[in-house]
């Protein structure tokens, strides 16, 4: 669940990131912030604070996506090969005998 949660956070940055980019263009191209230079100024820090704070949770949704996804793609694998080694030695030896395989057989 949290590796969804982080899928879909992460995947909301982008549109979140152009909306504020295009407010902070918006601020910056505005004919009337030339009349007062503070109140331009706070807008545009306001904006860059928002820009990072997107940002740093960029990160953060990201790296939860990856780890919980790749966790639970090693704990597959870790699973398959288990019931892959179960499998092979229920077999009979003389199974082995029959069917000669090398290792990049079994492997691949």
């Amino acid at each position: 669940i949290l590796g969804f949660i982080g899928a879909v956070g992460d995947g909301l940055t982008l549109p979140l990131t152009l909306f504020i980019t295009s407010k902070l263009m918006n601020n910056i191209g505005g004919s009337s912030n030339f009349n007062n230079p503070d109140a331009f100024t706070q807008t545009i820090s306001k904006n860059a604070t928002m820009l990072c704070i997107v940002a740093a949770g960029a990160w953060c949704l990201s790296f939860l996506e990856g780890y919980c996804w790749t966790r639970t793609a090693e704990r597959q694998a870790a699973r398959m090969r288990y019931r892959y080694l179960k499998a092979v030695l229920r077999q009979d030896v003389g199974y082995f005998d029959l069917h000669v395989a090398s290792t990049s057989e079994v492997i691949t």
